[in-house]
């Protein structure tokens, strides 16, 4: 089994990687900066350097894989609001040519509510992009997590527990 992670530095995808890693499943960590992940690597996490918008990264990054953990990552830039929405695109567009079975979206409290709320709001956009993927093809398996701590769900379901049972 292998699993591709789109955030590997972040705070969340950190923990996650780890503990894939820690429990002997192969794991392919996309990152703009392999300098960050040396210490993955060494434990056996496949490195694929370049940015989570690009869509010939994406394709190849997600062929063979299992599951995806996807987490739209913040980049502060004008166009964010476009940027989000297209880089969503591209990752539904890369698993659906895949044939990935499962993916798991980190998204926030609020993502569904719409313009009131901020950038949060796009992550309901991604929400949404990805679960119409899922639609198409049917075996797509899109999970959404609506966590309060990276620590715990709202279930307190132990760190990684989600992706992990995904991926089973």
């Amino acid at each position: 089994m292998t699993i591709v992670i789109n955030t590997p530095n972040s705070h969340i995808g950190r923990r996650v990687t780890q503990r894939l890693l820690d429990s002997e499943i192969a794991v392919d960590i996309i990152t703009r900066n392999p300098d960050k992940v040396r210490d993955l690597s060494a434990q056996s996490a496949s490195v694929l350097v370049g940015s989570c918008d690009d869509q010939e990264l994406l394709t190849r990054a997600f062929e063979g894989a299992e599951a995806v953990f996807w987490l739209t990552p913040p980049d502060y830039r004008p166009d964010y609001q476009a940027w989000v929405r297209a880089t969503g695109s591209k990752a539904a567009s890369a698993l659906h040519g895949a044939r990935v079975e499962h993916v798991v979206n980190v998204s926030s409290i609020g993502a569904h509510a719409g313009p009131a709320t901020g950038p949060i709001s796009l992550l309901g956009d991604v929400e949404t992009i990805l679960s119409e993927a899922a639609a198409q093809r049917g075996a797509l398996e899109a999970r959404i997590l609506h966590g309060e701590s990276p620590r715990r769900c709202s279930h307190d379901c132990e760190p990684g527990y989600h992706l992990l049972a995904a991926a089973a």
